[in-house]
């Protein structure tokens, strides 16, 4: 479980997917959805997304 203090002063790292296409976020120090600061083991879901191949070029929302 990720708590409110790490929350708050972490850059957390937090994937999610539409069951098609894999997308990373950045917390910047804001709140998590539920999904991911419950996680049970948060660094063996961050690892198992980075090691993936890259298989697409990267897209970036630029709001």
């Amino acid at each position: 479980m990720i708590t409110e203090i790490e929350q708050q002063s972490l850059d957390i790292d937090w994937f999610f997917t539409d069951g098609t296409h894999i997308a990373f976020a950045a917390s910047g120090g804001g709140k998590l959805p539920e999904s991911i600061s419950e996680s049970v083991d948060y660094n063996l879901l961050s690892h198992y997304f980075r090691d993936l191949p890259e298989m697409t070029e990267v897209k970036i929302n630029k709001i």
